[in-house]
């Protein structure tokens, strides 16, 4: 009876599957596998082919499926590899972007402080104009601007540590596969 219960788990099915497969109802199984009742003969003849094809499978060793796992790890780690290498390229074009940006805010400021003295001074004009810059390039928006930078660079140097990590997966599957 103990073997008979465990034929289930040893396939790797539920009562309810195993039924399927040999085509009979679950409650015939159930009461096969409690010991209380016997298999037709097709279902018999049947199951006595599974599980000599199972234990053909173990004898063969388990090299078939960890090769097949690993051929799928590869492919998942060559993915995520090219989706890191895209989020590189992508946020190296937003680095070059927000530089630009912070290095044309840097030299708005000397014009901003030229425009402050004259405003002070004279025209209503240097006046506005100023008051329209300053509001483009307040201390806010380069601080702002700044701290989006950093996140933009922190984000690639993950993106570098993800790399190594991918590779260095890829390298120890390969080596694993060797062997």
């Amino acid at each position: 009876m103990q073997k008979k219960s465990s034929i289930s788990s040893l396939l790797g099915v539920t009562q309810h599957e195993m039924a399927s497969l040999l085509h009979i109802s679950r409650s015939q199984w159930s009461m096969y596998e409690l010991g209380r009742g016997s298999l037709p003969r097709a279902a018999t003849l049947l199951l006595a082919e599974l599980l000599t094809f199972v234990k053909a499978s173990e004898k063969a060793g388990k090299t078939r499926p960890q090769v097949a796992q690993q051929k799928v790890m590869r492919q998942q780690l060559e993915r995520l590899l090219l989706e890191n290498e895209f989020q590189q390229v992508l946020t190296t074009k937003k680095i070059i972007i927000a530089e630009k940006k912070h290095a044309t805010q840097m030299q708005v400021l000397p014009l901003i402080s030229v425009l402050g003295k004259q405003a002070n001074s004279k025209t209503p004009a240097a006046a506005e104009l100023l008051t329209i810059v300053g509001n483009r390039t307040s201390e806010l928006k380069e601080a702002e601007a700044s701290v989006a930078l950093f996140k933009l660079q922190a984000k690639q140097k993950l993106l570098e540590f993800e790399k190594e990590l991918l590779e260095t997966k890829l390298q120890e599957l390969a080596i694993l596969s060797e062997s």
